[in-house]
């Protein structure tokens, strides 16, 4: 406990200093992760370098972040499949997109359980405990890098808030799958072009 108190004091925004393209940590031991940025802008890098190699249709994925470019070599909008959290070989939701960035964070990749917990990679930045209540978060948006960083952000805020601020922002979508298995979505996610729920047993709302 002693040991997370003392890591929690390392932790906010507000003890990262930016001037002049230097970073300053204002507290001893602190350090940066940039995990939930860094494929994203990788993906977002590999698409600027097709499109200056004058390659129209394309879709570039790094373990689920993923961009398209145009559409399909046949004129179609290329098919995103969602993966269910607890049932791997099953799609939770799939819709169609052409231009568009998609990432998704979840507690099903990166975990292990221990006396019937599951512990995964995303922390709460006030307990440092994982997140509890959310299962999956998909954001729909313009870069890969920013749907990274607002799939955490949907993720650690939660249903109700991080919902709310998903519908405040412009050209972003977000689809939420909670512990009960209940998905929320956005005001405008369902009106994704060809938008579609898999079969599963799962209470709906939005």
């Amino acid at each position: 406990k002693n040991a997370l108190e003392q890591a929690l004091s390392k932790v906010g925004y507000r003890k990262i200093q930016l001037e002049n393209q230097t970073v300053f940590l204002t507290e001893k031991g602190m350090g940066l992760h940039l995990g939930a940025i860094a494929k994203g802008y990788a993906v977002d890098r590999a698409i600027k370098i097709l499109k200056e190699l004058n390659i129209h249709h394309a879709l570039v994925n790094a373990g689920g972040d993923l961009k398209t470019l145009g559409l399909r070599p046949d004129q179609t909008a290329w098919k995103i499949g969602l993966q269910h959290p607890r049932k791997p070989e099953s799609i939770l939701a799939s819709f169609s997109l052409s231009g568009k960035a998609v990432a998704t964070s979840g507690d099903y990749q990166k975990y292990f359980e221990h006396e019937g917990t599951r512990y995964h990679h995303i922390l709460n930045p006030k307990t440092g405990y994982p997140v509890t209540g959310v299962m999956s978060a998909t954001v729909v948006t313009e870069t890969v890098m920013d749907a990274d960083a607002l799939s955490t952000a949907l993720f650690v805020m939660g249903t109700k808030k991080g919902l709310a601020f998903i519908n405040s922002l412009k050209d972003v979508e977000g689809l939420l799958m909670n512990q009960d298995s209940a998905l929320h979505f956005s005001q405008g996610m369902k009106d994704l072009a060809s938008f579609s729920l898999a079969r599963v047993k799962d209470n709906l709302s939005h």
